[in-house]
């Protein structure tokens, strides 16, 4: 089962020198930087609420990862994608 708190936050990626994926309720409280290493331009962000899983593309780096819905458990997926920009989430979970 999904926590209902998930649903009321908000994630988003900022690029550059300090390339880094953030969250914060949807208020802007409790702002929280969940990954802010080995990144370039991470983009494509989509959630999975069934799995609690973020992924998102990076154009730079040229690959598609996820992690958990607080930065942890990440996993590299396609590591020479080509300068991906856009991810949708299909799930068939119920």
């Amino acid at each position: 089962m999904v926590t209902f708190g998930y649903y009321r936050m908000l994630f988003w990626t900022d690029w550059g020198d300090s390339a880094k994926i953030e969250r914060s309720a949807m208020d802007g409280s409790d702002r929280r930087e969940i990954l802010s290493t080995d990144l370039g331009f991470p983009n494509g962000l989509t959630i999975d609420y069934a799995t609690k899983t973020l992924y998102w593309a990076d154009a730079v780096k040229d690959r598609i990862e996820k992690c958990d819905l607080n930065g942890r458990k990440r996993v590299n997926l396609i590591s020479k994608a080509s300068h991906p920009f856009g991810l949708t989430v299909v799930s068939t979970h119920t």
